[in-house]
């Protein structure tokens, strides 16, 4: 979650990284002047969006006092909420201090949070933001990579299958879901053996076009459940076809709106599962959800091959990963070309990324897919220990403390 704070107080700036979960605290500004500047250069820059502004009473700034008109509290709220329509307010007041008109309340959505002891410890603050403790955030592992027909989907799949299966991911109806985020080619639904007419009634489209695209309701009713589809994981489908694709990008005209909206789903997915399997698009250059998922990610699995053409698409994933900070959290699996030995070393060596398995190039895979079987939960057979061996290792370094 990204936050604006606007307090003196830097104790609870550091309270706030401190006590909750993927707090990602965009800036601590003194003045609410100050604060709407901040996310004013934020929109013109089109950056991914602020899902939270926290207003404190902790303040005295002589540059609100300056502003023509003056810059009140009640001002900086209503133009909060005029910049950003879907992010959560929260007013946090010591003792209850500030007292504020209801009309103003109701206008802007706003949140009271009184802090008596003045410690954020123990306030609704988490609760008000879907914020969790950490070891009860949902892991996210995100399936990538930029050539085409290597596996990725196949991989996601299989990754569901198992986390679905393990006692430790479940919790209540919904422990695993499988998010479909490839705008353009989305192939889960069609694996997965998913009816045309499930197909057209829930995916992120109308998820998206939702009033309040974060609520738990909202998702509950737009994603396909394990007791629909029979799996032990449910489905997050992408866009039916070009048609619907293009008529998300028309209902989102501006990208940094398309982002909250995102990130308010991807928020209250949180809220809902155990883990998060997040299978993206190989085009990192015309659309930003890839980049997204991978940001979001606890864990990245590059899936390509160690062919002249893999390896070329495996480098240039290397480089985009680490010029983002995030070689620490990736790996490899080497999938569909015809498999050598010192191949997922060599690969390793070369990009300084751990390969966490070579499945070598065989008929088993494309057959399972197309007769809509999930490997992982098959007893026997070479490919199937294979594939299940290097996503178990994916599945331990998630909980092996190399959480973000």
């Amino acid at each position: 979650m990204r936050i604006l704070l606007a307090t003196n107080n830097l104790n609870m700036a550091a309270e706030l990284g401190e006590v909750f979960a993927d707090v990602d605290i965009a800036a601590v500004v003194s003045s609410y002047t100050d604060l709407l500047d901040s996310v004013r250069r934020d929109l013109a820059a089109d950056m991914a969006g602020v899902e939270a502004i926290i207003f404190s009473d902790a303040l005295d700034s002589a540059r609100d006092r300056r502003a023509d008109p003056v810059m009140t509290l009640e001002r900086a709220i209503l133009e909060a909420r005029e910049l950003l329509p879907t992010a959560s307010l929260v007013l946090i007041s010591s003792f209850g201090s500030v007292s504020l008109n209801p009309e103003i309340i109701a206008q802007a959505s706003l949140k009271l949070v009184t802090l008596e002891s003045g410690s954020l410890r123990g306030s609704a603050l988490p609760e008000i933001l879907d914020l969790r403790a950490r070891d009860q955030v949902a892991q996210i592992f995100t399936l990538a990579g930029l050539q085409g027909g290597a596996g990725r989907t196949t991989m996601a799949v299989n990754l569901a299958a198992l986390l679905g299966s393990m006692e430790q991911y479940r919790m209540g109806d919904r422990g695993v879901l499988l998010w479909d985020l490839s705008l353009r080619n989305g192939s889960v639904a069609q694996m997965l053996g998913i009816s045309p007419a499930d197909r057209q009634l829930r995916s992120i489209s109308s998820l998206l076009a939702a009033e309040d695209p974060g609520s738990v309701e909202t998702i509950a009713r737009n994603i396909l459940s394990n007791k629909t589809t029979r799996l032990d994981f449910d489905v997050l489908l992408a866009p039916d076809g070009l048609r619907e694709v293009l008529a998300f990008f028309r209902s989102n005209d501006r990208l940094n709106q398309a982002q909250q909206r995102l990130t308010a789903v991807l928020r209250g997915l949180r809220q809902m599962y155990r883990a998060i399997i997040i299978d993206t698009d190989t085009d990192l250059l015309t659309t930003r959800l890839p980049v997204m998922a991978m940001a979001e990610a606890d864990r990245i699995t590059v899936v390509g091959s160690a062919s002249p053409s893999g390896i070329g698409s495996l480098q240039v994933m290397a480089d985009v990963l680490a010029d983002a900070g995030w070689g620490n959290k990736s790996a490899i699996i080497l999938n569909r070309h015809p498999g050598r030995e010192a191949d997922a070393r060599q690969v390793a060596d070369a990009l300084d990324i751990p390969v966490l398995g070579d499945l070598g190039l065989s008929n088993v895979f494309p057959t399972a897919e197309r007769d809509q079987r999930l490997l992982v939960l098959e007893r026997g057979g070479r490919e199937a220990d294979m594939l299940r061996a290097a996503l178990q290792q994916l599945i331990n370094a998630a909980n092996n403390g190399n959480r973000r």
